[in-house]
Parts: C-alpha cells; structure tokens; sequence
C-alpha cells in the first residue's frame, strides 16, 4: 500500500469522533479478524457504552464539521505525499 494512504488512515484513526470504536485498517485481514474476535468477546455492557457513545457523536456531528476534520488531516499528510512522490 502506498505510504501516504498509510498516512492518511493513520490521520483519520486518531479522530476523537472514533475513539470508542474498534479501528482497523480495512486492507488488513488479520487486524479486521482481531478487532471482529474483540468484538465478540467483549462484554455485554461494554459494547453498549461504545455504541451509544459512537452513535451520539455521530448523530450530533454534521457533515460539514467531518469535512473540515477531513481536510485539516489531509493538510497535516501534505508534506509526507508530497515528498513521497
């Protein structure tokens, strides 16, 4: 995988809108095959807390406040693409 797409997950992962949820990179079978087994495994009540806490961020957050976080992580990796290529 190319390095500044690394980069830009990276970027994405650390969004405070995620923090209760299980992230993974999608393009890597044995992460995704932790996070699901995590996710089986965890307890009734945890998996209650972080869904209603992923849910109220997400109903709460507009898509124009996503893009500017979006953008402002794009801007951060710029550098990184940019020397990349």
């Amino acid at each position: 995988m190319n390095d500044a797409i690394n980069k830009l997950i990276a970027a994405a992962d650390h969004d405070e809108e995620l923090r209760d949820a299980l992230l993974v990179n999608p393009y890597d079978a044995d992460e995704i095959t932790e996070a699901m087994h995590l996710g089986l495994c965890m307890r009734r009540e945890e998996r209650i807390d972080r869904w209603q806490s992923l849910r109220e961020r997400v109903w709460t957050t507009s898509a124009s406040r996503y893009c500017r976080l979006f953008l402002n992580h794009l801007a951060e990796v710029r550098p990184a693409i940019r020397a990349a290529s």
